[in-house]
């Protein structure tokens, strides 16, 4: 049996299983495990220069960080921010941000938390 051809072609073989076994994630953008998040998604009081825009982000990004927040459920936060765009660029209280997320049963504490993260 001439192993020199089988080693290189079982290697070929378990390389393309590996990189096949790991594209199948459901997080993308800055979402992914390992990814450096920006300076916004940093838990506690942000400055409104450090926070991650609820009018540009991609609901992977809105959902990264509010996973460093510690809010609940990131994406679907992420998913209810986004389909209530577009967000008044004037509004540095977040109203409509905060009405949206009453209406969606957000507590208190998640709607600081998520707040606390975001900039219009």
């Amino acid at each position: 049996m001439n192993t020199g051809r089988a080693v290189p072609g079982f290697v070929a073989v378990v390389l393309a299983v590996l990189v096949v076994g790991c594209g199948g994630g459901a997080r993308g953008g800055s979402d992914q495990p390992g990814v450096q998040l920006p300076p916004s998604a940093a838990p506690g009081p942000a400055g409104a220069a450090a926070r991650t825009s609820i009018a540009e982000s991609s609901v992977q990004d809105l959902a990264a960080t509010l996973r460093a927040n510690n809010v609940d459920d990131p994406e679907r936060w992420a998913r209810v921010i986004t389909q209530s765009r577009p967000y008044p660029a004037d509004d540095p209280n977040l109203g409509k941000l905060r009405q949206v997320l009453a209406q969606n049963q957000a507590d208190p504490p998640t709607i600081d938390r998520i707040t606390n993260a975001l900039t219009p």
